[in-house]
């Protein structure tokens, strides 16, 4: 187990991980106890490559998570430091394929433990005439203690009888609500939305199965059909027509809604003109990938887009 008395220096800015406490050279930023685990990680093995899956096991202990969540917690811990550090330096880099790996070199700091000053006790005779000055303050206030027990318990009798007297199916509503905020949902799972307008127009449908192939190829997401696991999925994608502004052409309009926080992270329109399909299709790749906050391979994408042929027949479902 490490040691928590102790600091990380990198830099100019030192890390104490028993306060959960970041200081700057301009500011002192308390961070939550998931990111400050993650930083002491870190910290503690420097220049290392982690994989995700060792960062769920040290980090958060083993408990089921999603790539997700490990992409989402280093990239607010990276845009920390990159804000606060005099460098602006993000420090920890994504190696490709591989995992993590923190960038910097650290110095660890024992931290000064402050010891109680030692009291000079009372004399005996100090005592006595403390304790028979108060023998008489004792006596005046008994009564006033007594009645202020009896108040405080009559306090926790009403209490705990209204507590008795609410009913027990509220309790159980709020428990399963509660239960299902996180658990109900599998962040593997999206639902795919799409209008009538896209579904007939085989150049706009052919252009919806093309872009879930490439997101599903850059995440670990995947679109469910059957009714019970589109209840479980955490993710919506909503995909439809909606005129311009002057109502003179059709615009696709792009929606990604995230069932566990119930926000919406996208909601973009593009263009249907497949003269410009080389350069709206990775556009919508890129906005939902970093809505996702998942990091955007762009020459690979272009590499990728670049090999579609230019006629709109060809993206036809």
């Amino acid at each position: 187990m490490p040691d928590k008395n102790i600091s990380f220096i990198v830099d100019e800015w030192r890390f104490v991980p028993n306060e959960g406490q970041i200081q700057f050279a301009n500011a002192e930023i308390t961070i939550d106890n998931r990111l400050t685990k993650l930083l002491e990680f870190f910290c503690t093995n420097p220049g290392l490559t982690h994989t995700r899956d060792e960062l769920i096991e040290h980090v958060w202990g083993g408990t089921v998570l999603t790539d997700q969540a490990v992409t989402q917690a280093v990239f607010e811990l990276r845009k920390l430091l990159k804000k606060h550090s005099t460098e602006g330096c993000s420090y920890i880099v994504t190696v490709t394929k591989r995992g993590y790996r923190f960038d910097g070199e650290v110095k660890i700091e024992k931290l000064a433990l402050q010891k109680p000053e030692r009291q000079t006790p009372p004399s005996t005779e100090t005592t006595a005439k403390k304790q028979i000055k108060l023998i008489p303050e004792k006596e005046s206030i008994k009564s006033i203690k007594s009645q202020t027990v009896i108040v405080v318990l009559s306090v926790v009798v009403v209490l705990l009888a209204s507590l008795l007297l609410l009913p027990r199916e509220e309790h159980s509503r709020m428990g399963v609500q509660g239960h299902k905020h996180l658990a109900h949902y599998e962040f593997r799972y999206a639902v795919l939305n799409v209008s009538d307008e896209v579904f007939n127009t085989p150049e706009l449908y052919g252009l919806v199965i093309k872009l879930v192939e490439h997101i599903g190829f850059y995440s670990n997401i995947r679109v469910v059909k059957s009714e019970e696991h589109r209840k479980l999925a955490a993710i919506e994608l909503n995909i439809s027509t909606v005129p311009s502004r002057d109502g003179k052409k059709q615009r696709l309009q792009v929606q990604y809604h995230n069932r566990v926080s119930d926000q919406t992270h996208l909601n973009r329109r593009y263009s249907t003109n497949f003269a410009r399909f080389h350069e709206t299709f990775p556009a919508i790749i890129d906005d939902l990938l970093r809505a996702m906050y998942i990091k955007v391979p762009e020459e690979e994408l272009e590499q990728n887009v670049s090999v579609f042929p230019e006629e709109p027949e060809a993206v036809k479902a």
